[in-house]
C-alpha cells in the first residue's frame, strides 16, 4: 500500500491522522512533520499540546503515520474504501472493488439486512418507522453504498413505495412538510437515483431571509 505524496481532498479521515501530536519534536514554536506545523497562533489560551485551528489546514504538509493507516485499513469496508481513496495511491478499480463490499459485508450489509420487505426499518408505528427509515438510508449513503449496486437498487425501490399517509399519501422521495426532513430526502433521492425537482423548488421557496430554514418559521417569514 503506497501513501500519496500530496492529497487532493481534506477529508475527516485525513484530519484525524493529522492531529496526533509528536511530543518529541518541536521547532520554531510549532510541531512539524505530520503534527501541528503551520496551525496558526492560538488566540483562546490553548495549552501547548492542544491544537488550535485558526489557520488553514494544509493536507499536503503531512503523511499519515503507518500505524494509523494500518489501523484504519484493518476495519470495515465502509471505512477502508474511503481510506484507500483519500490517503493512498491505490488504483481506482481497487477502490471501487473495496467499495462494492459495503453492500455484502460489515456494517452496510448488516443495515441492509434489517430493512423489511415493505421497505421500512425500525418500529411498526407509521411515523417513527419512517423516521428510522430516513436515517437508516442516510447511514447507507454515508457508508458509501454504491447507488448502482443491485443491493442499493433493491433497497431504494422498496423505499420509493413508502408513503407519508398524513400528507395525502405523498411518496417518500417527494418529501413531506418539514425542511429538515426534506433536505435529507432530497439528498438521498439524488444519490440513489430518485431526484425530485419539485422538492428542490419547495425547499428553495421555504428558504428564509437569513439564508436558513426553520420548521417553526411563520409562513409570512
Amino acid at each position: 500500500m503506497r501513501t500519496a505524496g500530496r492529497y487532493a481532498r481534506s477529508s475527516s479521515i485525513s484530519v484525524l491522522l493529522d492531529v496526533a501530536p509528536d511530543h518529541g519534536r518541536q521547532h520554531d514554536g510549532g510541531f512539524h512533520g505530520d503534527t501541528f506545523a503551520d496551525r496558526g497562533t492560538c488566540s483562546v489560551g490553548c495549552a501547548p499540546l492542544n491544537p488550535c485551528y485558526n489557520g488553514p489546514m494544509r493536507p499536503g504538509n503531512y503523511a499519515p503515520r503507518p500505524a494509523h493507516l494500518k489501523w484504519l485499513l484493518d476495519s470495515d469496508p465502509a471505512i477502508r474504501w474511503q481510506v484507500m481513496r483519500d490517503l493512498t495511491d491505490e488504483a481506482p478499480n481497487a477502490i471501487a472493488a473495496e467499495r462494492s463490499r459495503v453492500a455484502t459485508e460489515g456494517w452496510g450489509a448488516e443495515l441492509l439486512s434489517r430493512q423489511s420487505r415493505k421497505g421500512k426499518w425500525g418500529e411498526p408505528e407509521k411515523d417513527r418507522g419512517l423516521l428510522i427509515t430516513l436515517y437508516s438510508v442516510v447511514v447507507l449513503k454515508d457508508l458509501g453504498l454504491d447507488p448502482a449496486s443491485k443491493q442499493a437498487r433493491s433497497m431504494a425501490d422498496r423505499v420509493e413505495k413508502l408513503i407519508f399517509e398524513w400528507h395525502n399519501n405523498r411518496p417518500f422521495f417527494t418529501g413531506e412538510t418539514e425542511p429538515c426532513i426534506n433536505g435529507r430526502i432530497l439528498g438521498l433521492g439524488a444519490y440513489f437515483g430518485e431526484p425530485n425537482d419539485a422538492l428542490a423548488q419547495q425547499l428553495l421557496d421555504e428558504q428564509l431571509e437569513d439564508g436558513g430554514w426553520n420548521c417553526e418559521a411563520p409562513k409570512s417569514r
